[in-house]
């Protein structure tokens, strides 16, 4: 009998922890006295009882109700800071103006380039409401891109998985404008490559020598013809002529540079969206300057620009 009530007992507990309802607590809702039979302090301090439990359990809910009403409203509402946020990034990735300063893959952060970014990242977007003389409200978001190092490959910081896909879709796309004849002859060509690599290493495995590339042939050195020398008031008209040519053609070219074609590898972006009629914010324009804003010779591009809005628009600029 013993042993069975150790039994039953051990089942109720898993190590220090007991399972299920507790005896002393049967007991007590056992021993609780009923509404009729309390006296009116015992039903004033049930009912208040009762009523600070419901009170607590409805102010819970009433938070959590604001706090998904914020979340949806601040990931979904068309005039959310961080739905807009969304919406530059994506038109500047799709930018082909872009793309000719700064080398995809983009990073967009919300911190200072250089020096002057800390050690953390603030994921909060930076957005400020103000409204202009005629009493528009408009929004301001600044943040910036970084590109890829200028030569890098485009592909350099991506994990295996999306270099992968990016090379899938890469043959897809060649593989799409090939047509039958070409596609027989890349197989032939690949087939032929595959087999002389496997050759070669089956040679190396075996050890048989392989043999030398045979040497280029030798340059035949061409001797200069001698030109008749031209005589009279001609050759030395063409004298003069021939030597400010040769002058002109020993010295050096210097470099062009051409400052459109430069290569950056970071931005700084700056947008200003209106609210229209229809109560959303559209964007009258969205811009990058290239290396940043405060440097006199940055270079600005348009990704999106409304009538009026002029080459050196003034740009609002602060830091969060």
């Amino acid at each position: 009998m013993e042993q069975k009530f150790r039994d039953t007992r051990r089942q109720d507990q898993a190590g220090p922890f007991r399972l299920g309802i507790n005896p002393e607590t049967q007991r007590e809702a056992a021993n609780a006295k009923k509404w009729s039979e309390l006296n009116t302090t015992g039903k004033f301090t049930r009912a208040t009882a009762r009523t600070t439990n419901l009170a607590v359990i409805l102010l819970g809910a009433g938070l959590s109700t604001v706090l998904m009403y914020a979340l949806f409203s601040e990931l979904y509402s068309k005039n959310s800071p961080t739905v807009l946020y969304g919406e530059a990034c994506e038109r500047i990735k799709a930018s082909p103006q872009v793309s000719k300063y700064l080398q995809p893959p983009y990073i967009f952060h919300n911190n200072p380039p250089m020096s002057v970014r800390p050690k953390h990242r603030n994921h909060h977007v930076s957005s400020q409401l103000v409204l202009d003389s005629s009493g528009k409200e408009h929004m301001l978001l600044h943040f910036y891109v970084q590109g890829s190092p200028p030569g890098s490959s485009s592909h350099a910081d991506e994990s295996f998985f999306e270099s992968v896909v990016h090379r899938v879709k890469d043959a897809t796309s060649t593989l799409g404008q090939m047509s039958l004849n070409e596609l027989a002859v890349a197989v032939q060509a690949r087939a032929e490559r595959t087999l002389e690599t496997a050759k070669q290493m089956f040679r190396f495995l075996s050890g048989d020598v392989t043999p030398a590339p045979a040497p280029p042939p030798p340059l035949v050195r061409q001797e200069k013809k001698e030109v008749k020398k031209e005589s009279g008031w001609t050759s030395a008209f063409t004298g003069i002529f021939s030597s400010v040519r040769g002058a002109t053609r020993s010295t050096p070219e210097t470099p062009r540079t051409v400052p459109d074609g430069k290569m950056y590898d970071e931005g700084e972006v700056h947008a200003d969206l209106v609210m229209n009629d229809q109560g959303y914010y559209e964007f009258r324009y969205l811009l990058i300057d290239v290396p940043n804003s405060h440097t006199w010779s940055s270079k600005r591009i348009f990704v999106e620009r409304a009538e009026g809005v002029r080459e050196n628009e003034p740009v609002m600029r602060w830091y969060t």
